[in-house]
């Protein structure tokens, strides 16, 4: 949340834009250290905790120059398709990332990461943005004053316009349940499908590969269909459609022999309903709150979202080991179910 604050105190996008070129510094650096051959778990761990800073940094930052590029009313829409886009990102460039380190090693593949990271800086830097729109819904204007006190208050401003908004207060908590189910069953997934059901690991792969392709269909498609059923509803119909998917994870309890195929579809369908839902939640959110407070909310919502994915893995992997995977599954779902419950009073 503290960055949300630092992200909405600025008329300009000059966090988006110190924060990517940032990103770029800090894998020139591992560069340097794997090239140097001292890479180790403290250094990728140090790595990591950075870059999940910067990434913050970077998706309230976008939410906010989205805000300050479009009209009022194509907010939601343009944030949709950066949100689509990024999914679709995330599905293809790990890999190439994969491709490209087993052929050339880490410092070249960590070297065309920083590239990439210092043109999106340049790119962003390259260009000239409007002045900041002032935005008076649901959130009444704080000081800029320097200080503890009016900082964390300007905090707690961003989480009680998540709090006192019904859709964004129903829709953070449904994010919510679904990251903590989807955590929770990550924690005993391998150990589910390779040692419950047996399956093989090359089988596997595939069956991942599955979900790999689902969530770049999912990403690409699910805009097209905001037209016919109005994005609050798609929304919700992902809810549902991510619930029943989950459901065929038990079949192969039942019917071993067609695990594959079974895991195969689900893993497909889970994976183009799960980014649908989160490119259209992201929208959504974007449509209904105030410029003034966007770094505030998306900060608060992914601290909801990080907090979620912590505790479930603990819940999950604790519960799989004292009552075993099936119980985990049928936690999973009953979470899927309250967060399609909650997305329904979003409305």
């Amino acid at each position: 949340m503290p960055i949300g604050v630092l992200i909405d105190r600025r008329s300009t996008i000059r966090p988006l834009v110190v924060s990517q070129l940032l990103r770029a510094v800090l894998v020139a650096g591992l560069v340097a250290v794997a090239a140097a051959d001292q890479l180790s778990l403290v250094w990728i761990a140090g790595f990591v905790l950075l870059s999940g800073l910067l990434a913050t940094f970077a998706e309230a930052g976008q939410a906010k120059a989205v805000a300050r590029t479009v009209a009022p009313g194509d907010v939601g829409g343009a944030y949709g398709a950066l949100q689509a886009t990024d999914s679709a990102a995330g599905v293809v460039v790990p890999a190439v990332a994969g491709v490209l380190l087993t052929e050339t090693g880490a410092p070249t593949a960590l070297s065309v990461s920083a590239a990439l990271a210092l043109s999106g800086g340049l790119a962003l830097l390259s260009r000239s943005w409007p002045a900041t729109r002032t935005v008076e819904e649901g959130l009444r204007q704080r000081s800029l004053r320097a200080g503890a006190v009016a900082f964390l208050r300007e905090a707690e401003d961003g989480f009680s316009l998540v709090w006192t908004s019904r859709r964004l207060r129903h829709l953070t908590v449904a994010s919510f349940l679904l990251g903590l189910g989807l955590a929770a069953y990550s924690a005993v997934e391998s150990i589910y499908v390779l040692r419950d059901l047996d399956v093989a690991v090359v089988h596997f792969g595939l069956i991942v590969s599955a979900g790999a392709v689902g969530g770049l269909i999912g990403s690409v498609a699910s805009g097209r269909f905001v037209r016919r059923f109005g994005r609050i509803r798609l929304t919700q119909l992902t809810f549902v459609l991510t619930v029943l998917s989950a459901l065929l994870l038990f079949v192969p309890l039942f019917a071993p022999e067609i695990a594959v195929v079974v895991l195969a579809v689900q893993f497909f369908l889970w994976g183009a309903f799960v980014v649908a839902n989160n490119v259209q939640v992201a929208a959504l959110v974007m449509q209904t709150v105030p410029e003034n407070a966007i770094g505030r909310v998306m900060a608060t919502r992914r601290t909801a979202t990080m907090g979620s994915i912590l505790l479930g893995s603990l819940v999950g992997g604790a519960l799989g080991g004292a009552a075993g995977t099936v119980w985990v599954l049928v936690l999973f779902v009953g979470l899927l179910v309250g967060a399609a419950a909650f997305a329904f009073r979003a409305d």
